[in-house]
């Protein structure tokens, strides 16, 4: 097989350099396509009013305990924070499967104000 000096040149240098003559190379493949998912859906239904817990649910473990406020929600779990009368506020991750929603109870403290004046 018989080659001119010019096919012979544009073989050898891409051989040694790695690189393929301007007849050779071959486009580029596209590159795939960037999936971005969508934001996290964001409740705007004040927490009092949610039917699901959400930032600001009052909430208690299912086995009991003391009321906490969902400060944070990452995925399945939520974030919770109290205040314990014997070492100050608290604050905890639990798996939301394991928390209920209850009722914050804000006349609660309105009532032992009542009750101190009588």
């Amino acid at each position: 097989m018989r080659c001119s000096i010019q096919t012979f040149r544009a073989l050898a240098l891409a051989g040694v350099m790695g690189i393929l003559p301007a007849t050779a190379q071959q486009p580029a493949p596209a590159a795939p396509p960037v999936l971005v998912a969508p934001p996290a859906a964001v409740v705007v239904a004040p927490a009092t009013e949610a039917k699901v817990i959400v930032v600001g649910s009052v909430v208690q473990l299912r086995s009991g305990g003391p009321k906490m406020t969902v400060v944070e929600l990452t995925g399945a779990a939520a974030g919770v924070q109290w205040y314990a009368e014997s070492s100050g506020f608290k604050k905890e991750s639990f798996p939301v499967a394991a928390l209920k929603l209850v009722e914050a109870d804000e006349d609660e403290d309105e009532d032992e104000d009542e009750d101190e004046d009588e």
